[in-house]
């Protein structure tokens, strides 16, 4: 039996309803068109559902979902109210009428011309007209259903830049109602000429995250540590590298610094690993002072300065002359960390680059990789004038709440930001909103193409006073020496 496209029947049922209307009388007439239109009618019916199917409007997707979910999905769906949607957030081309098709789409102005254009309009939903004026607004591609709120594609606006996106942001979320909507190119879509609006309607990662994560998700390896969640549920493993935090104040920069230590101390009992600290404030780190975790923990300059020159000359060069190109970790030779808090009270100190410290970290930072040695540093800011070239050899890049836009590209690379990394967006954390969102960050690495939005668990000072119960202070171990 030939099979026929919907497109065919349809012009098969139009041709036998022509054929009728010439060769049989007026009441057949009636009776055959009335029948073609229903039988057509039936057809765009499928051909519509189809299409809507296809752009993620399958009921059975959204079983379960709240009233916000689903009052956004209707209003996705409903070409008239997203084209109304799009046109307020400046995401519209302005179609210049000219040449001969314009003149021929004037003529089109039959009650079956404007019928079509009707449900031509309803089909692709790509045309929005407003004072007179034609516009091509972006044409919804597909929704899909995501563990923060629903994801939609559209036809990407060329030309568009990061700032029409940021700027669409908050336009829609004021209109739709919705506290948080990020719209966004990522490069996958470049390559399919799309744009995705993410509405953010439960978050994941609002809630904090409680240290029993750590006894949960140990790390079974010292060169991978699990120390956070993901949006989408999952656990972020940091590969051990040099690791960058940058942070304002109140955003959690302890709470990476607490998840690494916690993660790293039972290897470190095990003697695979040995861990240095820095902290010229006497914040993360104070309670450390003596503990049988660190080898040594320096609380001022001069201190770290020689404790730094330590690492390098007892434990780096020693190891350069008999290692090979790449680090074996065993217990002879043991993973090495040195952790620094507050890294820009050391790269800011008048004697930085007199005492030796700037050279010390290079050499570090550059060379300490395939030797094992590495560096896990936090600071406030990541502005050249803070860290200088220190900055480049950082792999591993974490942004918690940075203070503004610039910075972002700074701190996770350039082009991060496009690439939807926001933490100049995420809201202060402090006493009266219960610190809400300290440990939120976006994290990028060598193992991942695109910044990742994590939360780090919540370390309260019972939580640090229960690890170093579990790691007390060695009474022999003098705190301040190699």
């Amino acid at each position: 039996m030939l099979e026929l496209t919907n497109y065919q029947r349809a012009a098969l049922v139009f041709s036998v309803t022509a054929v009728f209307y010439v060769v049989t009388p007026t009441w057949l007439q009636c009776l055959a068109l009335a029948a073609g239109l229903v039988a057509s009618g039936r057809i765009g019916y499928e051909i519509l559902s189809r299409r809507a199917r296809s752009r993620g409007s399958d009921e059975t997707l959204w079983l379960e979902a709240d009233a916000r979910t689903l009052g956004i999905v209707e209003t996705l769906q409903t070409p008239r109210l997203i084209n109304h949607e799009l046109y307020n957030a400046k995401l519209f081309i302005e179609e210049k009428p000219r040449g001969i098709a314009w003149r021929r789409s004037q003529l089109t102005t039959s009650m079956l011309g404007k019928f079509t254009a009707m449900i031509r309009a309803r089909a692709v939903g790509g045309r929005y007209t407003v004072d007179g004026k034609q516009l091509t607004v972006p044409r919804l591609v597909s929704i899909a259903r995501t563990s923060v709120g629903p994801v939609a594609l559209f036809t990407a606006i060329p030309g568009a830049t990061e700032h029409d996106y940021d700027f669409a942001s908050d336009i829609l979320e004021v209109s739709m109602r919705v506290g948080e909507i990020r719209v966004e190119q990522l490069p996958e879509d470049r390559a399919r000429g799309v744009m995705r609006m993410t509405f953010v309607v439960n978050d994941p990662l609002r809630e904090k995250i409680q240290d029993s994560f750590f006894s949960m998700h140990p790390a079974s390896a010292p060169m991978l540590l699990p120390l956070a969640r993901t949006e989408e549920g999952s656990v972020y493993s940091l590969p051990v590298h040099h690791t960058l935090i940058v942070g304002a104040t109140g955003s959690g920069k302890g709470a990476v610094i607490q998840a690494a230590v916690k993660q790293l101390a039972p290897w470190q009992s095990r003697g695979y690993v040995q861990i240095f600290g820095a902290d010229p404030k006497r914040a993360e780190l104070r309670g450390f002072e003596g503990s049988s975790l660190f080898d040594r923990v320096a609380f001022d300059f001069d201190d770290a300065a020689e404790m730094v020159h330590g690492i390098v000359t007892d434990v780096l060069k020693p190891r350069q002359k008999k290692s090979g190109r790449t680090f074996e970790l065993s217990k002879e030779n043991p993973l090495v960390v040195l952790i620094i808090d507050e890294l820009s009270s050391l790269t800011q100190d008048k004697n930085y680059v007199k005492s030796g410290l700037y050279e010390d970290l290079n050499v570090i930072l550059s060379q300490g990789r395939s030797d094992g040695v590495y560096v896990l540093a936090a600071t406030q800011t990541g502005h050249k004038e803070v860290l200088g070239s220190l900055r480049q050899h950082f792999a591993n890049r974490i942004a918690l709440r940075v203070e503004s836009a610039v910075e972002v590209d700074m701190v996770l690379g350039a082009g991060s930001m496009a690439l939807g990394a926001k933490p100049h967006l995420i809201a202060k954390a402090n006493e009266s909103n219960g610190y809400m969102t300290a440990g939120v960050a976006y994290v990028n690495s060598d193992e991942s193409p695109n910044p990742l939005r994590i939360r780090f668990p919540y370390t309260s000072d019972l939580d640090i006073q229960r690890t170093l119960d579990e790691y007390p202070a060695v009474p022999w171990l003098r705190p301040g020496t190699l």
